[in-house]
């Protein structure tokens, strides 16, 4: 049954992926592409949901907290019907599936790691001690890759914005104001000298 669980799961994030290639090249409605995005989702949290039965209590909160990432995410693929240009949903929907990929990490090293400081040994102080401890752990997960994701457009921006800068500054101007006489490093084209033998030239002729 585990294995039919993960192959279903799979099989509709597939499902996603082909409607998203094949749309390339046919004409489907308005948000089909985010519509099976969100039902993918959907359907990995109803999954991930019923797969706690029958497990120990740390077991248990680690998946829960796997569901709540994954129903962050079918959340923001469904508000993308909506606001398919808005920047935070957008966001937000890849904090969702990197925070998926960071805790399902979390997960195999907790409970496949071998580490003994995760047993409860029957004792009800120290299990709430380590589900804080595990639920500290995700709030330390969404706070990293947010500040990494602010980190990377805060540079992408100051990135985008030197390269705007410079195309303005080749094309005589910055910020799309040209150059005048009172600009800093504006040199005339052509010296008085030059100018007056020019003028002499055309009233000569």
């Amino acid at each position: 049954l585990v294995v039919l669980q993960h192959a279903t799961m799979y099989s509709c994030f597939a499902l996603s992926g082909i409607i998203d290639l094949i749309s390339l090249c046919i004409q489907y409605p308005k948000h089909t592409s985010q519509l099976f995005t969100s039902l993918a989702l959907v359907m990995e949290a109803l999954l991930f949901y019923f797969h706690l039965g029958g497990r120990d209590p740390l077991d248990q909160r680690l998946h829960q907290l796997l569901v709540i990432a994954i129903v962050i995410g079918a959340v923001s693929a469904a508000m993308r019907m909506l606001y398919a240009t808005n920047l935070f949903v957008n966001c937000t929907l890849a904090l969702s599936y990197v925070l998926q990929g960071t805790w399902f990490i979390q997960i195999g090293v907790v409970l496949y790691g071998g580490s003994k400081i995760w047993e409860p040994l029957g004792d009800e102080e120290r299990e709430h001690r380590i589900t804080m401890f595990i639920i500290a752990c995700f709030i330390w997960h969404v706070m990293i890759i947010g500040v990494g994701m602010f980190i990377f457009y805060t540079f992408t921006m100051i990135g985008l914005k030197y390269i705007k800068t410079r195309r303005e500054e080749k094309k005589g101007g910055v910020w799309g104001c040209p150059l005048t006489i009172d600009s800093p490093g504006y040199q005339p084209l052509l010296n008085d000298e030059e100018v007056s033998l020019q003028n002499y030239d055309e009233t000569s002729i």
